[in-house]
Order: C-alpha cells, then structure tokens, then sequence
C-alpha cells in the first residue's frame, strides 16, 4: 500500500502556495469594482486573471485524480465577489486533494501553465502553482500602485530550481540550444546560491565547458522567468561568452506562466 505523505512533505510543498493564495484573496477582497475591470500583468481585466488562476488550479487538480478537470466559467453577469469565491474554492480543493494524496500520486504528470503546453511532475506543478499566484498578485499590487511582495527565500530557490530544470530544454525548444556548453549562474541575495546551468537538455553539467557567468537577485530571476523583467535590465552582471549568456536570459525571459 503506498504510504500517505507525511506532514513535512505536505507542509513543504503546500506552505509556498496556502501563504500565495492567502494573500492574494486579500488583496481581491478590498478591490474596488471597476478596478476588476481594469487590465492587470498581460490579462484583460483582473475579472479574466482570476479567471485564469482558477482554470490552471483546476486542471492540476485533475491531475492529482479528483475532479473532471472541467472549469465552469461564470456568466457576464457573474458578480466579482462570485468569481472571487469560485478561485478560492478551487484553490481550497487542490490543497485538500494535495493534502490526502499518497506519495507515489507526486510524481504523476500534471499540467504547467505556460504558453506551450507540458507535463511535469505533480511536485513541480504544485511549485509553479504559488509561483503564479505570487507574480498575478504583484501585478494586482502594480495596478494599486503598492510596492511589490517577494516571497520567502525558500520559495525564491524552489522557483529558480524549478525554472532551471525545464531551461535546458526551452533553449532547444528556441533553436537557441548549446550542446556542451554551460552557464555559471550566481543568484544573489535571499534564496541565492550558485549553478550550472546546461544550455541544452542533451548537454550534463560535469564534463562540460563553461562558457560564461551570470548573476542577478534570486527575486530578480523569478521576476525574469515569469515574463515581468527584461534579459538587458539593470542589475545583471554578464561574464565570458557574451552571446551565451544573453541566449541563456533571453529564453528565460519567455518562460512565463501566463
């Protein structure tokens, strides 16, 4: 019988997204009702972002087993305060699927938000989830005009790792991929740390060359990988292969989970 997940990995892989949405929900609860028709990040109106978040929470609650997958949406006349109710309420059930899975169900595939569609595993998903709710909240915070809200540090690393791993790959997905060849990417500040990036899938880490360094703020790269930084904004130092280094932020910068 596969065993139910313990409470460290329960509370290690849901915290991020619990404290994500709590957040979020009280920024929506003292929104004005014509700022939710205001466009918001590359959404429409804020009405169609929270929209958004719930028919992405939606579908990775399937993945864990429970639910059609199937997201209901509103009417026009749909009240603000039923759209908010119906995100938080998904985003409430994917935590209590979550919470009741056993642990083989996290390495099941599960759907990323993004704009060409992939499976990863269940535990990346439920990374990506915080991390999106996270970035709409700040362009919630922009469209208040209130200053952003990075995350805790862990978070920040767990991002970062996250966004490292599916890199390799979208480098070759952008016919950008070097074989054999290897980013030195310093991350500073809180949820910092330093790696190797492969630019590409085909290429390992150990046995490869190095060809140029990179270092950001670790907060400054989630901003980069979800679409809201620029690969030439200030505040990224750039060593060696210049050419590869800007090949390895530009792909980054279309990562996004929009």
């Amino acid at each position: 019988m596969a065993r139910p997940l313990c409470d460290a990995e329960i509370e290690g892989l849901l915290a991020p997204y619990v404290a994500q949405v709590a957040a979020f929900d009280r920024l929506l609860g003292g929104l004005a009702a014509p700022l939710w028709l205001r466009p918001v990040g590359p959404h429409a109106t804020v009405r169609a972002l929270v929209t958004h978040l719930r028919a992405n929470d939606t579908m990775v609650t399937a993945a864990t087993g429970a639910g059609n997958g199937i997201v209901r949406r509103g009417g026009p006349d749909e009240s603000t305060a039923d759209v908010r109710r119906r995100w938080r309420s998904q985003a409430d059930e994917l935590v209590r699927t979550v919470a009741a899975a056993e642990a083989p169900a996290l390495d099941r595939p599960a759907p990323l938000a993004g704009r060409v569609p992939a499976q990863r595993p269940l535990r990346e998903a439920l990374t990506q989830r915080a991390f999106e709710t996270w970035i709409h909240a700040d362009d919630v915070r922009t469209l208040l005009a209130l200053p952003p809200e990075p995350p805790p540090p862990r978070q920040l690393r767990d991002i970062a790792d996250f966004a490292l791993r599916l890199l390799p790959g979208a480098m070759d997905a952008a016919g950008r991929g070097r074989p054999h060849q290897v980013i030195r990417l310093t991350l500073t500040g809180p949820g910092g740390g330093e790696r190797l990036v492969a630019l590409s899938a085909a290429t390992p880490t150990t046995g490869s060359t190095v060809v140029g360094e990179v270092a950001l703020a670790a907060e400054l790269f989630c901003r980069l990988v979800a679409g809201r930084a620029t690969h030439d904004m200030a505040g990224v130092a750039v060593g060696g292969d210049a050419a590869a280094a800007a090949d390895f932020l530009g792909v980054a910068a279309t990562m996004g989970c929009d």
